[in-house]
């Protein structure tokens, strides 16, 4: 980003969470969880990268930047065999697919859930932005 921002003036930050198996081993205790953390095995962290620039141009540019870290990450936590699906929906970029995270169970669950409570599909077509549960099927990433 230092070498090919046009006016260098950006801020990156990174934030470490510790994901410890002790949450998903309470919440099996509590008849499970629906983000799937009750399926981890071992320790995780949870990483959140931010990157703060000024400009159009330097955002196109940015993104470009952060979202081939990600998949960088991404890559080499899956050729370790450290990968985790789980994306903290608060952390989570528009591009990352939160809900498969949480596991092909839990999701059809609920969908289950939102038909139903929301029959009508309200939360699901009436409320803008958010991650939103899938109507049908999952992506390639789910678990």
């Amino acid at each position: 980003m230092k070498a090919e921002s046009s006016d260098g003036d950006f801020e990156t930050q990174c934030f470490f969470q510790p994901l410890p198996t002790v949450i998903g081993k309470h919440g099996r205790e509590r008849g499970g969880n629906m983000l799937g953390i009750d399926k981890l095995e071992e320790n995780a962290v949870i990483l959140l990268g931010s990157l703060a620039v000024n400009g159009v141009d330097q955002e196109a540019l940015g993104r470009a930047k952060m979202l081939a870290w990600n998949n960088d990450l991404e890559r080499y936590t899956r050729d370790a065999g450290t990968y985790v699906p789980y994306r903290y929906l608060n952390y989570a970029d528009a591009s990352q697919d939160v809900v498969a995270g949480y596991g092909t169970e839990n999701v059809l669950r609920m969908q289950a859930v939102s038909h139903a409570y929301d029959p009508d599909g309200v939360f699901q077509k009436r409320i803008p932005g958010g991650f939103k549960v899938p109507e049908n099927g999952m992506n390639a990433d789910s678990s």
